[in-house]
């Protein structure tokens, strides 16, 4: 009888082991790409640790507590073989399908105002895609959370770090007369020469990514909409108190994060990807649209990957590939915790602004901007 008794304690001892062995994390609020070898193509060098599988850690270590796991039930749990193997075949599939650095492409994007506009040299640039047409949401955003002039207590706090409101665009032949006129008095708007179809934003983010880098000086590069409430406090606090953030200060790539978002094959859907575009079940990593949150090293290290003719249409993803590919020493993927990015298509969105808000979708009156101001510098 002691035999049995041994290994109902030898097995539970040996999941452990084998779930250390398997994942390495300082913090489970966070997940982290962290390649071993820099100079390696090999996605062996590559950990990733998931959302879903850190929670399945905890729920594990309970069973195992309680003494009622085997290691077959711990990796069928985790979803991986004992090896390792199933998952690597996942990450094989995205590196086989990600963008890969042509050599020779330049942007097809051109400006049309590029004698408008003034350079920057600061902390945090912000890049706010904004139909060409739609001038109240960019006077909105002037007069409320892209004024610097509104947060002297909050700069004053970080050593007046300083940020900037660029709006980027497409060319709608009837709105450009005006929108040039609005661009000679702002002086904060790429006007670019490409269609404002949804499916085009992939190769302005690119587009705006290659000009911020070469034009401005920056620590963090913001990518947003128009449409999209950003809290300067939090952000403030975010990049220059948030432990993982001080830690990955040129390392950081963060937003909404989806870990293991995959093409949407509903034909009838905004984001539809037939399986000619991508074959595979699974995207690499990558944060939404609304705040997409990049280091200036990381914006340097994937702009030479970037495809022009042949881009993938959801410009989220087409990032998180960009940044996979790129393999950046120790770079940081942090998700957000809690209320920090907020996707909120209610009437009653201006009302919901809570203490650690970043960012809130979908804010489109000035009202509702101002609203949501006040409530940001409360705290």
């Amino acid at each position: 009888m002691r035999a049995p008794n041994s290994l109902r304690i030898l097995i539970p001892i040996l999941g452990v082991i084998l779930l250390l062995s398997l994942f390495t994390f300082k913090d489970s609020s966070y997940i982290r790409f962290t390649p071993t070898n820099t100079q390696s193509n090999d996605l062996n060098d590559v950990k990733i640790i998931h959302e879903e599988e850190l929670r399945s850690m905890q729920e594990l270590r309970e069973m195992i507590d309680k003494n009622s796991l085997s290691l077959g039930q711990i990796a069928k749990s985790l979803n991986v073989s004992l090896d390792n193997k199933s998952r690597q075949k996942k990450m094989d599939t995205i590196d086989k399908q990600s963008p890969r650095v042509s050599g020779n492409e330049k942007p097809n994007v051109k400006l049309l105002n590029e004698e408008d506009l003034k350079t920057f040299d600061g902390q945090i640039l912000f890049l706010v895609f904004s139909h060409i047409g739609n001038v109240d949401r960019r006077t909105a955003i002037r007069r409320t959370w892209g004024a610097p002039m509104n947060f002297p207590k909050q700069r004053a706090m970080f050593k007046n770090a300083t940020y900037k409101v660029l709006f980027i665009t497409g060319f709608v032949a009837d709105k450009i007369k005006k929108a040039k006129e609005e661009s000679k008095t702002h002086r904060d708007m790429l006007i670019t020469n490409r269609t404002e179809n949804y499916f085009d934003i992939s190769r302005r983010t690119q587009f705006g990514i290659h000009w911020t880098i070469r034009n401005c000086k920056f620590d963090f590069f913001f990518k947003t909409d128009d449409d999209v409430f950003v809290s300067i406090p939090n952000t403030y606090n975010f990049f220059y108190k948030d432990p993982f953030a001080v830690e990955h200060k040129t390392s950081l790539y963060a937003g909404l994060m989806h870990m293991r978002g995959g093409p949407n094959r509903n034909k009838n859907s905004k984001w539809y990807i037939d399986k000619k575009r991508w074959g595979q079940t699974v995207y690499a990593p990558f944060a939404t649209g609304m705040a997409i949150i990049l280091s200036r090293n990381v914006a340097e290290r994937i702009e030479p990957y970037f495809q022009w003719e042949n881009v993938f249409p959801l410009e989220d993803v087409n990032i998180g590939f960009y940044v996979f590919v790129a393999k950046v020493p120790n770079i940081g993927v942090r998700p957000s915790k809690g209320a920090e990015f907020v996707l909120d298509y209610t009437g009653a969105v201006c009302n919901h602004y809570k203490r650690k808000t970043i960012t809130m979708h979908s804010v489109k009156t000035e009202a509702c901007m101002k609203k949501l101001m006040q409530e940001s510098l409360k705290y």
